[in-house]
């Protein structure tokens, strides 16, 4: 990264809105913002320009979230004081672009919050090259998360992950390119070692674009995975308060039959009251996509959640009985699970939305004690029975 930024230059970037490079050279020189009057200059020109134009950006620009972090990050350093309608600014913009990592903007004062050393920062190797010290860590993580081929949606293929990198880097050569010179040079033409090969050989802030984009794609189907991930990344702090927040989620799978359209909304209306109260909740309204592999969904589903709600109707038990559809595959995984384990069951969780007992639960099932929640005037006493039993791990 360069030390000095020619006049030219700076007015050619910001007329072009090259916000990452010159976010990146005032980070570079951090140090010399307070003490030098032409940086001091160049970052307040910056900050002007930025937050003059940045209502106008949409969220599909991935830099602006860097780009806003970054300012963040020189203003907790104490590098370089945002005007304050500006550090106003840049809590809204960074909580409407990535609610699940900055929520804390929304319970508490900003200034409140534990600033970060120039050691912990996201940018601290901006000047450099330099790998995180627990990098084989970190990577092994992230291509675990990337290498589940059932999912569609999750799964990154050679071309599919050189592409993203192109986003960012558009010299870099493509697929067939880049497979062609390792085969020239005798290189491993595995996607775990090139995929590691091209990240380690981008400069720091593409690499961390590359990444957070990455971890954005999955978040929605692996949220715990990404966010382990972006603690030893970037090595959050995490506060008392988030820690326990972070242990007491609980993840949900929710296994019911597709009876009616009615049957349906109800169901998804317990998923979305289930989120807002703070669970993790697995449901195929939420996860399932074209191309994703339905029983690889289930079974993951099943085996990494906390607790499994089963919503019995006499439809579900017809499906069930008969090992029919979705229903019948899902039914089929959690009897072996409780076969394995039949005097104590605190896990799958069974409710009971109509039908009378006989009618709607499977035999093996009536066994185990099961919510009523047939009568929706009881709805939110039931309810909270419900939240009490998911509670208890």
């Amino acid at each position: 990264m360069q030390k000095v930024l020619l006049e030219n230059e700076l007015y050619e970037r910001l007329l072009s809105e090259d916000w990452s490079i010159l976010i990146e050279f005032l980070y570079y020189n951090r140090k010399d913002i307070a003490k030098d009057d032409r940086l001091s200059y160049i970052a307040s020109l910056v900050e002007t320009e930025f937050f003059r134009k940045l209502k106008d950006y949409g969220h599909d620009r991935d830099d602006i979230l860097i780009v806003a972090e970054s300012f963040y990050q020189l203003h907790g350093g104490k590098f370089y004081k945002l005007k304050d309608e500006n550090f106003e600014a840049v809590k809204l913009e960074l909580l409407s672009r990535n609610p699940t990592q900055y929520s804390h903007f929304a319970k508490r004062d900003f200034e409140q919050t534990v600033e970060l050393s120039v050691e912990e920062s996201p940018l601290k190797n901006f000047e450099e090259n330099v790998l995180p010290a627990n990098w084989i860590n970190i990577y092994n993580r992230l291509f675990e998360i990337m290498d589940v081929r059932e999912d569609a949606e999750t799964y990154f293929s050679g071309p599919r992950f050189i592409n993203l990198v192109r986003k960012y880097d558009r010299y870099h050569p493509d697929y067939y390119q880049y497979i062609r010179q390792r085969e020239q040079q005798n290189l491993s033409t595995k996607r775990k070692v090139f995929f590691e090969d091209i990240l380690a050989g981008l400069s720091s802030l593409d690499r961390k674009k590359v990444i957070d984009n990455i971890l954005g794609i999955i978040r929605p189907y692996d949220g715990q995975r990404v966010n382990q991930i972006e603690i030893l990344l970037y090595g959050k702090r995490i506060s008392v308060e988030e820690s326990e927040g972070q242990k007491m989620k609980v993840v949900v799978f929710i296994s019911y039959s597709w009876d009616s359209e009615e049957h349906k909304g109800w169901v998804l209306t317990l998923a979305n009251k289930l989120t807002a109260d703070g669970f993790e909740v697995k449901i195929d309204r939420y996860s399932m996509r074209l191309g994703t592999s339905a029983p690889y969904t289930m079974e993951q589903g099943i085996e990494h959640a906390d607790k499994v709600l089963v919503i019995f109707t006499p439809g579900y038990k017809k499906k069930a009985d008969n090992r029919k559809g979705g229903v019948g595959y899902e039914y089929s995984i959690m009897n072996v699970k409780l076969y394995d384990n039949q005097t104590v069951n605190s896990r799958i969780i069974p409710v009971l939305r109509s039908g009378s007992k006989q009618e709607s639960i499977p035999t093996f099932m009536q066994q185990f004690i099961h919510v009523d929640m047939r009568d929706d005037a009881k709805f939110e006493s039931n309810y909270n029975d419900l939240k009490h039993d998911l509670m208890t791990l």
